[in-house]
This record gives structure tokens, C-alpha cells and sequence, in this order.
């Protein structure tokens, strides 16, 4: 076991959730920044088994190697809290931003689109290395797929380049599972309820098919400035119920009307043209 305060120096909390904390942080051997995550569980063993699980599919994401995904470089045990060691990304969420700009131009959302969803297929045509597939009984190994499982704009980190391009970054792979029947019996099973996939609602088995819908939503926000079916307050039941009722089987308000809507209410000098010439007006 290793205290928190030997090896690193906290130097901001980036977020807290209800599964973990994350902070920025420098590595006291070498002083590094990195991102560093907690999860909310107490561990008395390496060989706890919930801290084995945790291990095996961190073991899985540190093979990940894309530019538009989070590099993941260790895991720890810190004051008795499985933990994390992440590339720390310089930018903002993709909720931050919408905040402040309400939308993107089509130019950056095409942007956004090439970078995540590029990372998206990455994550959800992974083959193992043979090295690994030897050592571990991972249901991944069959599926062959990484799954994020809670793709919203809270995980999609925009930071800018040396030449002034836009990179984005898909993080927290924290409801990430490689077994799509356990992750129905557990807290992995959530994610925002704006952006989950109706077989998610169902708890039928959560797939490939589950991150891009959850991604469409996010382009479907970027481009009006609203989420499709949006909810106040997650603790009225009625809003949910219709919420879930929504994402099952209502149509999907236009996209276009609602693009103009937003083009009015905070204009811009972005391009409000869509590609081939076809435009919103």
C-alpha cells in the first residue's frame, strides 16, 4: 500500500462524480503532470478481487494506443483506493465549451466527428496482443471490443495543438466493461440519461451500437445547442418515464429547424452551411 501524498503533489481536482475523483497532479519522482483517478472503493489486498478486476481491464486500456484517447499509464493502490494514472490533457469539455458558445461551426464539428468517431472504431474493433490474450480470461478476448459506455460531452476534451488545429480526446473509460451481461447487474450499467442508448434503458446488452448512438447525441447538441430530448431534473419520475419513452420510440426533433433556431439566437460568423451546399436557411 503507498500513501497518496508520498508520490504525488495534488494540484487541482478536475472532477468528482459519484465513482470517483479526479485531479490534476505531478508525479513527485520526476514531476510530471498526469491525471490521476480514485474510485470510491476501499481495497485491503492486491489480491481483493475487485481490485483484480479493476487491474485486468486497466491492464486492457493501457494497450490502447490512439491519438483521440486518454493514454493510460498505471494503476495504483493509494490510500487504500484504486487508482489510476492518466495523460493529463490541457483543454476543456465539450460541455464547458458548449456552455460558452451555445454550438459548434459545421467546420469543427466535422472536426469532431473525423477525431472521435475514428476513435470510437479504434476502441470497438481492438484486437488484443497475443501476449495478453495468454494471460487473462477477459470476455473482451471474445468480443474483441473496447466499449466506453458513457459517452457524453463531459468525456470529450477539446485542447488546441502546437500548429493551432483542435485535438480531441475521448476520456474516463471509468463505465468501460469488457463483459456486456455483468455490466446489467452493476453501477456500470448508467451514464447520463440524455445520452443513453434505448437498449440501455431496457438493460439488454450494451454493445458497440450503444457508444454511437450516445455519440450522435453529443453532434445533435453540438450542432443546435440541445440535446434531442432533454430532462430538468433526473429526480421527477414522470420526466424520466418520458425521457426513456422518448429515446425508445419518439422522432427525433429536427435538427435543422433547431440549428436555426440557434444560428438566431446567438448568431455567428461561422459557416451555417452544411456540406454540398445544402444550408439550414
Amino acid at each position: 500500500m503507498t500513501e497518496l501524498a508520498t508520490s504525488y503533489d495534488i494540484l487541482k481536482v478536475l472532477g468528482h462524480g459519484g465513482f470517483s475523483a479526479v485531479f490534476k497532479a505531478r508525479r513527485k519522482t520526476d514531476g510530471d503532470i498526469v491525471a490521476l483517478k480514485q474510485l470510491d472503493l476501499t481495497i485491503e489486498s492486491e489480491n481483493q478481487k475487485e481490485y483484480r478486476d479493476f487491474k485486468e481491464e486497466v491492464d486492457i486500456l493501457k494497450k490502447l494506443d490512439h491519438p483521440n484517447i486518454v493514454k493510460v499509464y498505471e494503476e495504483h493502490i493509494l490510500d487504500h483506493k484504486p487508482s489510476l494514472e492518466m495523460e493529463f490533457v490541457d483543454g476543456e469539455t465539450l460541455e464547458t465549451l458548449l456552455k460558452k458558445e451555445q454550438y459548434f461551426s459545421i467546420e469543427d464539428t466535422l472536426d469532431l466527428i473525423e477525431q472521435i468517431a475514428g476513435a470510437l472504431n479504434y476502441c470497438h474493433h481492438y484486437y488484443l496482443p497475443d501476449k495478453l490474450v495468454l494471460h487473462t480470461e477477459s470476455a473482451l478476448l471474445r468480443r474483441n471490443a473496447v466499449i466506453h459506455n458513457d459517452i457524453n460531452p463531459k468525456n470529450i476534451i477539446r485542447s488546441r495543438n502546437e500548429d493551432g488545429s483542435y485535438r480531441y480526446v475521448l476520456i474516463d473509460f471509468g463505465l468501460s466493461f469488457t463483459d456486456p451481461n455483468a455490466v446489467r447487474h452493476s453501477k456500470k450499467e448508467e451514464g447520463m440519461a440524455e445520452y443513453k442508448a434505448p437498449e440501455k434503458w431496457s438493460g439488454t446488452t450494451v454493445d458497440a451500437p450503444s457508444d454511437i448512438y450516445s455519440f450522435g447525441i453529443v453532434l445533435y447538441e453540438v450542432l443546435t445547442g440541445t440535446v434531442p430530448f432533454p430532462v430538468k431534473d433526473y429526480k421527477i419520475a414522470g420526466d424520466m418515464i418520458q425521457l426513456e419513452e422518448n429515446h425508445r420510440s419518439a422522432a427525433i426533433p429536427d435538427m435543422c429547424q433547431k440549428r436555426i433556431a440557434a444560428l438566431k439566437t446567438v448568431p455567428k460568423k461561422a459557416n451555417a452551411i452544411f456540406p454540398n451546399g445544402w444550408s439550414c436557411w
